[in-house]
């Protein structure tokens, strides 16, 4: 929300099945044919939700990029209003519980992302919400729905489920009944679904698996990733995390729920290696903060003066509209005037340019595949197209595409690579592209 954020391949992924399902009525993409098993015609590599949503989001607002990053960014703000609202009605003071969501980083890149984080957080917090503020016992209903919601939107959604399914146990028999009355339909759904093809879900979910388990690093290894992304706030994050979970545990007969969703995803934010994750935990930590907040006046005074300074700082150096960058646009421009029509294009670059590429009708657009997959199948994949752009981060597989790039590429196919915002024929480079 509060700084520029690259276009990531993902935000690319997600928004081409969204609109393949609105103009086509087909959850696919074509951005990964010949990569991933199936894709160019069934979606299983993340569950449905988002991409439903996003559809119909789109359907209205179009497919740019500013469209679909501030349906995450619309997002943020439901979740800020979902936590005033469980703190008001609880009898926490709501504003200063709310305002420490601001300071995280993890959470200000998830909604200024084209991603599915920010509807997963959002229904689960709401989910835990419903559950904690309502009076009727009907609302379990309607606490399983939300939390089932938030698992076909990304599998870290299971914290809702767990946490709100376990309180309902715990509360009674006849309340569990209806919180699984409320969930199983839309989770019968998904199971439907994915009977259509049952294969093709086997395929992508054994990828899916394979790149949470390649980026997972010793449990130190990502504290320190954590700490470098969230720069000098490193040390009051940390200290806001463990605050965060020390109020849950300290208030645990009143924050259940909450303290069973933590316990649930905070080893995942730690030690996972994926970089959004913590954003799941921000409104755990914001009411685990907020059971101290109510018992000291100058702790909310400092909170409030915090995001004072916070406000003056926006004011002064007001940052972009979703996270966009002003250039992004002149970027794109500039990558499409250097592609000739009728042209396959594989993408292996950061910002990823599909979202300026949309009137190139005349190209076939891919990008580089997410995950590991069998060498002769990522040779023949890089081998189809015309043109690899390359450069920005280093997709997986690719560093031995590059070094091997004679032995992979078909006759008249060029490899460019995007070295301080400019496109370099690799033939030209080679002798000085420093491999990582």
């Amino acid at each position: 929300m509060f700084g520029i954020y690259p276009v990531n391949p993902d935000e690319s992924l997600c928004a081409s099945i969204a609109w393949s399902l609105w103009s086509e009525g087909r959850l696919a993409t074509t951005l990964l044919q010949g990569a991933l098993p199936g894709i160019e015609h069934s979606v299983y590599w993340t569950p449905p939700l988002y991409y439903l949503v996003l559809a119909g989001w789109m359907g209205l607002f179009g497919p740019g990029l500013l469209a679909v990053r501030s349906l995450s960014l619309i997002l943020g703000l439901v979740l800020i209003v979902v936590l005033w609202q469980r703190h008001r009605s609880v009898g926490v003071t709501a504003w200063t519980s709310c305002a420490l969501v601001l300071f995280d980083p993890s959470l200000q890149g998830a909604a200024s992302m084209a991603r599915m984080d920010m509807l997963a957080i959002t229904l689960t917090a709401g989910s835990l919400t419903w559950l904690e503020v309502g009076r009727d016992e009907r609302r379990y209903l309607g606490v399983g729905a939300l939390a089932a919601a938030a698992i076909l939107t990304h599998p870290l959604g299971a914290a809702a489920m767990a946490a709100a399914g376990l309180t309902s146990l715990l509360r009674g028999r006849r309340l569990v009944l209806l919180f699984l009355a409320g969930s199983v339909p839309l989770l019968l759904a998904w199971g439907v679904y994915i009977a259509l093809d049952v294969d093709t879900f086997v395929a992508q979910m054994q990828l899916q698996l394979a790149v949470k388990s390649g980026r997972a690093q010793s449990p130190l290894g990502n504290l320190q990733r954590l700490a470098e992304l969230s720069g000098p706030l490193a040390p009051v994050l940390a200290v806001a995390f463990v605050g965060g979970l020390a109020g849950l545990i300290a208030g645990w007969r009143e924050l259940l729920p909450w303290l069973i969703g933590a316990v649930c995803l905070a080893p995942l934010a730690l030690f996972s290696g994926e970089l959004v994750y913590p954003a799941y935990m921000a409104p755990f930590t914001a009411v685990g903060l907020g059971y101290w907040l109510q018992l000291s006046r100058w702790a909310r005074r400092a909170v409030l003066v915090a995001v004072l300074a916070l406000s003056m700082a926006l004011i002064m150096d007001r940052p972009p509209l979703a996270g966009i960058d002003p250039t992004y646009e002149l970027y794109c421009s500039y990558l499409s005037d250097h592609i000739g029509p009728g042209n396959t294009v594989l993408f292996a670059i950061l910002p990823d340019p599909w979202f300026g590429f949309q009137h190139r009708t005349d190209l076939q657009l891919r990008v580089a595949p997410p995950v590991v997959i069998d060498m002769p199948q990522l040779d023949a994949y890089v081998g189809a197209a015309d043109l690899v752009l390359f450069g920005g981060y280093n997709p997986p597989g690719f560093i031995s595409i590059i070094k091997r790039w004679d032995e992979v590429a078909h006759p008249g196919e060029h490899l460019w690579i995007l070295e301080g915002g400019e496109l370099h024929d690799f033939a030209n480079v080679r002798d000085r592209v420093r491999f990582r």
